[in-house]
């Protein structure tokens, strides 16, 4: 629950609904007064954070726990060319050895395509590890993932896709200069926006790490850029990546036909363009749609912004066009991806209790749970009904 009356009934916590079994939400910013205490340099950007986490119990989700960050302007001035980023610290080993943090190793990994049954994910991960696996103690390997972030498929104002453009290592105390940390605001934009991915360090050591991705050409004042992100872990590097694929699954959630329109989200063009735009492509895997537009239309354009990860789908994962609902969007109508979902059982059928029967208590229901399909996969995979009894329940007083 945000802690605010959203809908200024006067009533607090009853206005939004939970994405997760558990859910975790603050906010913060960068020019409180103790900020520029402790780092003199400092100079606020005047940006205000919404953190949100996001945490599932079933045994498919609970490797990993979602955050969803919303980054607010609410300066004056106009930020340019930015870039968002995380630093991590991972220590890995039993937390009874001396220095156990001393023998970690970090890497990083693209994965183009990865195949699923729900459909295809690509996904870019930094981790940590133990190096030598503490004779078994720590076989497990701890990553950060960029699940989401604001795009533009055009590339003009944001990324076209999601990626980690930058991602760093570092360990002992060497200066900036030398490969170390950096220390001041100067230094991390440096690194931040350096679109460089080093080196995997294997060396056993304790080491931090940094990942980015950008630029986003502008931020005015009043408006929010998006990001989602993922600490994922797993039995070795194979086990945090299928984690991992379970964690970009969950985020990638479903598409609905919100608009009602069936002339919206068809043929795989899902993104909307809205001018005036110059340049535009339509679809850059059809050779009819591949030349480049003008758009001056306040009404949206559809385009198939991501035709090339389809393509890759179809190659690797051995889809068909029979299979577009698994790999493509923007098929069927559906124009809107709502993130953050994951299969539930369907929902309670409505009941009536007949209470004044001859032979005792007669229950009965209708088949609305048989007649909803599954909200991530869209099949009706109803399985039937159980029936509780309480033995000598009474009704507790109020």
């Amino acid at each position: 629950l945000n802690g605010y009356d959203d809908d200024g009934d006067g009533l607090i916590d009853e206005d939004f609904a939970a994405i997760s079994k558990q859910m975790f939400s603050c906010q913060y910013t960068d020019d409180q007064p103790i900020a520029s205490q402790i780092y003199p340099e400092h100079n606020p950007l005047h940006i205000h954070v919404r953190q949100e986490s996001y945490q599932w119990e079933e045994d498919r989700f609970d490797d990993f726990v979602g955050v969803n960050f919303w980054i607010t302007n609410i300066g004056t001035d106009v930020l340019e060319d930015l870039y968002i980023g995380f630093f991590a610290d991972g220590d890995a080993g039993p937390r009874d050895q001396d220095n156990y943090w001393e023998d970690d190793a970090t890497g990083f990994v693209r994965v183009p395509v990865r195949c699923t049954n729900l459909g295809p994910v690509s996904m870019d991960i930094a981790y940590t590890y133990d190096a030598d696996g503490d004779e078994g103690k720590t076989t497990g390997y701890f990553g950060v993932m960029f699940l989401g972030h604001t795009t533009d498929p055009t590339g003009e104002t944001a990324p076209e896709r999601v990626s980690i453009s930058t991602y760093a290592n570092f360990s002992g105390q060497a200066s900036f200069e030398e490969g170390g940390d950096p220390t001041n605001d100067f230094e991390r934009y440096e690194l931040l926006s350096s679109k460089t991915i080093e080196r995997d360090a294997t060396v056993p050591r304790d080491y931090r790490m940094l990942m980015a991705a950008g630029p986003f050409k502008t931020l005015l004042p009043g408006s929010t850029l998006v990001f989602q992100t993922a600490f994922v872990v797993g039995p070795g590097r194979n086990g945090m990546i299928n984690n991992a694929t379970g964690a970009q699954l969950t985020f990638n959630g479903a598409w609905f036909d919100v608009d009602q329109n069936k002339l919206t989200g068809i043929a795989g063009r899902e993104t909307p363009v809205y001018g005036p735009a110059t340049g535009v492509v339509i679809d850059s895997c059809k050779a009819e749609l591949a030349n480049p537009v003008d758009w001056n239309s306040r009404d949206p354009l559809y385009i198939n912004a991501d035709c090339k990860q389809e393509e890759l789908a179809m190659l690797v994962c051995g889809f068909t066009l029979e299979d577009s609902l698994k790999f493509m969007t923007g098929v069927g109508g559906a124009e809107t991806q709502i993130h953050w979902i994951v299969g539930t059982a369907p929902p309670p059928p409505n009941v009536r209790v007949d209470d004044h029967a001859a032979d005792g208590l007669v229950i009965y229901w209708d088949n609305f749970s048989e007649v909803i399909p599954d909200v991530k996969t869209q099949e009706f995979d109803f399985e039937g009904y159980r029936i509780w009894r309480a033995d000598d329940w009474h009704r507790p007083l109020g």
